[in-house]
């Protein structure tokens, strides 16, 4: 049999993978850098995020954020919608999920996924936000899911030997929608944080389990100090992504702003805070008043409460956005 002479050809495939990161790049804000890899080892695209400034002279400029999350693409002209059924189930970190009773239905978009690229993710652990983004080449929608996350939280959970398998079925919630409108980024910019969180977290476990060890003295001689180091941190100026954020935030600056004073704000009926011998300190032998006691009291829970922040993150914001019983019920 004769060969066909031919040049070269382009496929489909790559028509629609051009197409897709086209409408990528044109659906994400313009001054976020979206670097391709090439060749890719099942990541595709990596998005460097930054914020709008005005330098000295009043010009506009874009600084960097050295946030970055990163990108599997798989575009398509025919996106598989269906229906997935959420089951009500306790903490995945805590036990095994257990079949259980019907919460509801979403709409999803399946996607089938070669194991060996969800692997490589897997791999790269929590800490480095990596999506999935499918696009629909005909309608440019654009439909997101953090891959982490759903390993963690979903894939693993209800098969754990997933990586036996050829290929998986993945369920992007039809509602994790990326547009041009400001908002529909928001997801994204909570995620590109996640390793400022991640050391926000550890600064915070680090700095409690050394207030637990110091007097009442050292306590107040050194709470300023972690305190700078705490609203040092890149996380404030975006705390609107986490409204808990927002509130931490609230009482960290009040506290520098007034002093640990500002802690004992709300308390009612308390005319005899100066009156001494409420509390002895057993370690030297010193009577305090009410009112240094109650201070000394609101600095430490507030650092007990700082303390658990990973551990809400981890049980419930990494729950956002996947098709499961948590994110069914807050509807972020």
């Amino acid at each position: 049999m004769v060969q066909e002479k031919r040049p070269k050809r382009k496929t489909e495939s790559h028509i629609i993978e051009n197409l897709a990161i086209n409408i990528i790049e044109e659906s994400l804000p313009d001054h976020w850098t979206i670097r391709s890899y090439k060749p890719d080892y099942g990541l595709d695209l990596s998005i460097e995020l930054f914020e709008f400034k005005k330098n000295d002279r009043g010009d506009t400029v874009y600084d960097t954020l050295g946030e970055h999350i990163y990108v599997q693409v798989k575009g398509t002209k025919a996106p598989d919608l269906s229906k997935y059924t959420i089951y009500e189930r306790s903490n995945v970190e805590k036990e095994k999920v257990a079949v259980s009773k019907k919460a509801g239905e979403i709409d999803v978009i399946k996607f089938q996924l070669d194991t060996n690229e969800i692997y490589t993710i897997d791999r790269m652990s929590s800490a480095v936000p990596v999506f999935l983004f499918v696009v629909d080449v005909n309608t440019k929608d654009i439909f997101f899911l953090c891959m982490n996350d759903y390993i963690d939280k979903v894939l693993v959970p209800n098969d754990d030997q997933y990586f036996s398998k050829t290929s998986k079925t993945i369920y992007i919630p039809l509602s994790n929608k990326i547009t041009r409108d400001e908002k529909s980024h928001y997801p994204l910019m909570f995620y590109a944080k996640r390793a400022k969180y991640y050391s926000f977290f550890n600064k915070c476990n680090y700095q409690h389990q050394e207030i637990q060890y110091l007097d009442e003295e050292s306590l107040m001689s050194m709470y300023p100090h972690f305190l700078e180091i705490l609203l040092r941190f890149d996380i404030w100026d975006q705390s609107h992504l986490w409204p808990l954020l927002e509130h931490y935030h609230s009482e960290l600056t009040k506290l520098k702003d007034r002093g640990s004073v500002a802690l004992l704000e709300g308390f009612k009926n308390m005319d005899d805070l100066d009156k001494s011998g409420w509390e002895t300190d057993y370690s030297g032998g010193k009577t305090y008043s009410k009112k240094e006691t109650l201070q000394f009291m609101q600095l430490r829970s507030l650092w007990d409460k700082l303390s658990i922040l990973g551990t809400t993150y981890e049980e419930t914001c990494r729950e956002w956005f996947l098709p499961c019983y948590f994110s069914y019920l807050v509807d972020p």
